[in-house]
């Protein structure tokens, strides 16, 4: 399971997407931007502390959505 805008998800809900599924034996990827909104009328923060805890935690250094220079530097 991928779950883009990972960041807006809040802690309950992110906590039962964990619990179902664990107990589907799937996996889950979460991907986002820490520095973007958070959830909205719910309790969050978990994907910023998930990014910084998890060891296998990965981290994009290159913008690669903008073919413009400026742009690219700019976001």
């Amino acid at each position: 399971v991928v779950v883009d805008e990972a960041a807006m998800v809040g802690t309950d809900d992110l906590l039962r997407l964990l619990k179902a599924t664990t107990a589907a034996h799937t996996k889950v990827v979460l991907v986002g931007d820490a520095h973007q909104l958070g959830p909205v009328k719910a309790r969050g923060g978990m994907f910023a502390q998930l990014c910084t805890d998890l060891p296998w935690a990965q981290r994009l250094s290159e913008v690669w959505r903008m073919r413009d220079a400026g742009e690219r530097t700019a976001s």
